[in-house]
Order: structure tokens, then C-alpha cells, then sequence
């Protein structure tokens, strides 16, 4: 009834409310692990919708470090990382989500290295971003955004037909 609750708040947007239930519900020495464990899940909802990511971050990484609620808590764990644009976090993140759903993620991971690769772009990181770019590529060889990043990276490098070359891929 407790986590309803909270969750009722949560929709509603009175987290401050449904926290207060669900770090109450914690607090009791008589739930077992799986109430234990979902209630530590909602609280981590709560944060997150509060803004809170960094209390969001150790309750989730929390659950799927003891493997309780373990692909949802990843799934968080990404959300949280994309938002923070900790794209290394969300790629290592991404890879252990894959493994525990069984589901290739390569063209998000893709997309991860694609975003570290425009930051070193904006850094005037050359041989960053081409390393990132590569990992892309490696990740999902037919991602557009990775070619297209290369072409860009190879135009500004002077060399045009690998340009061209890569904006045709």
C-alpha cells in the first residue's frame, strides 16, 4: 500500500511527499530483501524526478549492484548519465545492460561515442575525436552519425576525398 502510495505522489508531482513514504517504508527492519529492494527502487524514481541525480545515481547503482531490479536500475542509471552527459558512465552502463537483457544496445553505445567525439571536435581534439569516432563505427558499422562526424573531422583535416569517401558511407 505504501509503495502505491508513494508512487501516487510521485504521478502527481508531490515527490517531496513520496519520498517521505518511501525512505519511511525503508527505515522498517521488517521487510524482507524484495520489498527492501522495491522500495529502494521507487525512492530512486523519487530522486530522479526531484533532480536529485546523484542520490538517484547510489540507489541504483545500489540495486544493480546486488542484481535486485537489475535492468531497471541500469535503465535509470543511462537516463541519469545522458542527462549528466557522462557518456563514458553511460556507455559502461549501456554494455552491462546489454549483457543482462540479452539485447544488442551497439547503436546507442554508437551514439555515446558519437557524443564524445563532438566534444573533443569543440576541444580541437583531432586524435580524440577520431578514436571516438572509430569505437562508434566499431560499436555499429552502419551508424550515419559516426560517418558523417568522420566526414567532418576529415574535411577539416584537409583531406578531401576521405571526406567525401566517408560522407558517402
Amino acid at each position: 500500500t505504501h509503495l502505491a502510495l508513494g508512487n501516487l505522489f510521485r504521478r502527481r508531482g508531490e515527490v517531496e511527499r513520496a519520498i517521505r513514504i518511501h525512505q519511511n517504508l525503508i527505515a522498517r527492519p521488517t521487510l524482507d530483501k524484495e520489498q527492501r529492494s522495491q522500495a529502494l527502487l521507487e525512492l530512486g524514481q523519487d530522486y530522479l524526478k526531484a533532480g536529485l541525480f546523484d542520490r538517484a545515481e547510489n540507489l541504483f547503482l545500489e540495486l544493480a549492484e546486488y542484481r535486485l531490479h537489475n535492468q531497471q536500475a541500469l535503465r535509470f542509471l543511462m537516463q541519469i548519465y545522458q542527462q549528466e552527459k557522462e557518456w563514458e558512465q553511460a556507455i559502461a552502463t549501456c554494455r552491462k545492460l546489454a549483457r543482462a537483457t540479452g539485447n544488442t544496445l551497439d547503436d546507442v553505445i554508437a551514439q555515446y561515442y558519437c557524443e564524445l567525439a563532438e566534444q573533443a571536435l569543440s576541444a580541437k581534439d583531432a586524435t580524440g575525436a577520431h578514436g571516438h569516432i572509430k569505437q562508434a563505427l566499431a560499436a555499429d558499422h552502419q551508424c550515419v552519425r559516426a560517418s558523417i562526424l568522420l566526414g567532418r573531422l576529415e574535411a577539416l583535416q584537409g583531406r578531401h576525398r576521405e571526406a567525401i569517401k566517408a560522407w558517402k558511407r
